[in-house]
């Protein structure tokens, strides 16, 4: 039997998937974890990433590593995405990764960091043939694809991501009514004419902003992956969901159920952009995949066929 271990080092959050092959070629899961530290905080406007955030992901990537060897992983791929793309010192936390840790960081290009979550998200809805549409809040970027079968048609990288528009404006909660107005026609124009790209099957959302939501639809006290994936989040509960964090402080929105306390500060900007992307896609619900990045690497760099 053999042991795979991904690494997604995103701009809010690190998550590890660890799973095992057996000898009948059968996977199943060992680990699934994540944590926040938020590696992209402030990036956006200083261009470079603090050291505050690199130390907290440098902890994290300790206790992943940890977890790593405790498990006995036979093979390793850590990939980083929009923060460690972007921020001019990027290249002094991976050479800190590599000597601390031993960890070489892959950093994927927006093209193949869509490639590898439309894989993941078209295992998590099912092997049909559709055309299917995805989209990626992440915390500095947005990710909007299209996909049939197992080709990517058409992809677009938008720069607004649930980091970058909390820090810009909402910081302070409750959020005033008329700013948050304000806020959802700046996110319009970020996103741009997503008109032409209406044509699709099926709408997917990954990432932690929708299966936030999710958690929070079906109010779990635990999360529980069986229950978010597949869940249907339609116009009228995005909505809901807006105003429910709109109205709240940081304080109370923590002690909302599903609500992760460490993401309290920035749901309401990435219900924000997932309420702005329904309307310019025309679209009266999204399909939530639990499915992300770290289950993109496993089926694309090791061969993982089935994710029990």
């Amino acid at each position: 039997m053999t042991r795979y271990a991904t690494l997604d080092i995103g701009s809010n959050s690190v998550l590890l998937f660890i799973a095992e092959k057996e000898i009948d070629n059968n996977w199943h899961i060992i680990l699934d974890q994540m944590a926040m530290p938020r590696l992209g905080e402030g990036v956006k406007t200083s261009g470079i990433l603090k050291k505050a955030a690199m130390k907290r992901t440098l902890d994290v990537l300790g206790q992943f590593m940890q977890l790593i060897h405790q498990n006995q992983v036979d093979y390793i791929v850590a990939a980083g995405t929009m923060a460690l793309r972007s921020a001019k010192n990027s290249r002094e936390f991976l050479e800190t990764v590599r000597a601390k840790y031993q960890l070489n960081i892959e950093i994927l290009s927006g093209e193949e960091e869509a490639r590898l979550a439309y894989l993941s998200a078209k295992k998590s809805v099912g092997s049909q043939t559709k055309k299917m549409a995805i989209f990626d809040i992440g915390g500095g970027s947005t990710e909007f694809f299209l996909g049939c079968d197992q080709q990517i048609i058409k992809q677009m990288s938008m720069n607004v991501g649930a980091i970058q528009i909390t820090e810009k404006y909402f910081t302070q909660s409750p959020v005033a009514n008329d700013l948050l107005t304000f806020v959802l026609q700046k996110i319009d124009e970020e996103l741009g004419d997503l008109g032409s790209e209406s044509t699709f099957d099926v709408l997917v959302g990954v990432g932690g902003t929708v299966t936030t939501m999710a958690a929070v639809r079906h109010q779990l006290q635990v999360y529980d992956p069986l229950i978010v994936n597949g869940t249907r989040l339609d116009r009228a509960e995005v909505l809901r969901q807006l105003e429910l964090y709109r109205s709240k402080s940081i304080a109370e929105r923590k002690m909302i159920p599903g609500l992760e306390p460490a993401r309290a500060d920035i749901i309401l900007a990435g219900c924000a952009i997932a309420s702005v992307l329904l309307r310019k896609l025309n679209v009266d619900q999204f399909i939530v995949s639990d499915f992300g990045l770290r289950h993109g690497l496993m089926i694309d760099r090791f061969g993982m066929e089935e994710i029990c």
